[in-house]
This record gives C-alpha cells, sequence and structure tokens, in this order.
C-alpha cells in the first residue's frame, strides 16, 4: 500500500528497480489514504504500505522513511499568488483546503500554527492529499499539502510557495506488528529506502531518514 503523494514518484522506479532486482516478486499495489491503510495492515491483508506519519495504533509497527516540506499549492489569479513565500500569520486570512482534523498531516498543522498563535480556516476538508492537490491545480482554491504533492516537473495555473513556520512531513513504512515481513517484503522495503536516498537528490524538498532493521 502506498499514500498517493508518494505514489507518483516513487511506484514507477520501484518496480524498474524490483524487475531487475528481484524479478520473482509479485507486487500488487494500493495507492489510498493513510486512514484507509492502516485497517489494511491491521488485518494483514498489506504486508506493508508507506504512510503519513506519525501512526499510533498498537497493532502496527513503523520506520520512517523521509521528511518533506509543507508547501501551498495557489491557483493563478489568487490574492496569495503575490507571495514567494508566506508566513502563518500571512496565510490566515486565507482560508485554505486541508484534509480533516484527526489526519496526521492536518494535526500538526495546527500544532504548528498554535505555537504561532494563528488560527487557520478551512476551505474544504478532504481526506486524500492528491485530490486535495488536484482540486488547487483545478483552480478551486489553495491548498496546504506536502511539496511531492506538486512536483516541479508539473506546470499549470498555479504556483508553489513555501510556508514559514510550517514543520516537516514525515512518511514511513507500516507493517503488521503481529506477523514479521517475510523476505519478499524485506526486499521490497530495502529497494525502497535505496530509492528515497537516490531519489533526494532530485527531489530538493525530500530528506531520507533513518530507517531501523524490519527483519
Amino acid at each position: 500500500g502506498i499514500i498517493g503523494t508518494t505514489a507518483r514518484w516513487l511506484v514507477a522506479p520501484l518496480l524498474n528497480a524490483l524487475q531487475g532486482a528481484y524479478p520473482l516478486i509479485e507486487m500488487v499495489i494500493i495507492e489510498a489514504t493513510t486512514t484507509s491503510l492502516l485497517p489494511q495492515l491491521v488485518s494483514e491483508r498489506l504486508d506493508a504500505a508507506v504512510v503519513n506519519l506519525p501512526v499510533d495504533h498498537p497493532d502496527v509497527d513503523t520506520r520512517p522513511l523521509f521528511d518533506e516540506d509543507r508547501i501551498v499549492v495557489v491557483p493563478t489569479g489568487h490574492p496569495l499568488t503575490a507571495y514567494d513565500q508566506l508566513t502563518l500569520a500571512e496565510l490566515e486570512p486565507h482560508p485554505v483546503l486541508m484534509p480533516p482534523t484527526g489526519t496526521a498531516f492536518r494535526d500538526e498543522i495546527e500544532t504548528d500554527a498554535r505555537r504561532s498563535r494563528v488560527t487557520l480556516t478551512p476551505l474544504a476538508e478532504v481526506d486524500g492529499l492528491r485530490l486535495l492537490t488536484s482540486m488547487a491545480f483545478q483552480g478551486f482554491g489553495p491548498a496546504l499539502v506536502p511539496a511531492s504533492a506538486a512536483p516541479r516537473y508539473l506546470d499549470g495555473d498555479w504556483v508553489r510557495i513555501p510556508v514559514e513556520g510550517l514543520s516537516r512531513r514525515a512518511v514511513g513504512i507500516g507493517i503488521p506488528r503481529r506477523s514479521p515481513p517475510s523476505a519478499p517484503t524485506r526486499a521490497v522495503i530495502d529497494t525502497l529506502v535505496d530509492l528515497i536516498t537516490t531519489s533526494a537528490t532530485y527531489h530538493a524538498n525530500i530528506v531520507p531518514t533513518a530507517v531501523a532493521d524490519v527483519s
């Protein structure tokens, strides 16, 4: 399983690497939100899943993969396009698209906002960062998203604006706690780690983080 914003840039290189190094591994990839992936990990319908961190579930173990910046994607013509960089105080007067309360991504944004003594107003709440970004691409309004949701090779009638005062989003790998990962699962995780380390050269907003042994 894998969250959509990470799937956009990681799935194709992962499949290419696995076909070369482990041609006998058969992969079935499920793209979904962290909210949807966690129950599938708990029920062991998934062997592993790339998810937003932190995950607080007694039946799921997680290991970090990478951190990435949070940005605002702003449609052309919106007043925020006048900024090259924003503070949370400058963002406060403008309603923004955000994930729902209770998701890790939203809860961390709210923590950062409280630290800066601002209150952000949701334009709409959408559980799915890739859908959230698409709504901004289509002109619905600005969206707070991870940087990988709007990679630099994509162009359109929108701009990316960094936001000072926002912590980075953490992404990791989750596995069912009750079942140790199989040899193929460990091979996939090792390949993921290698790819993310390499990809950091091409994705300026992604910072690889230490991954503990899952064997």
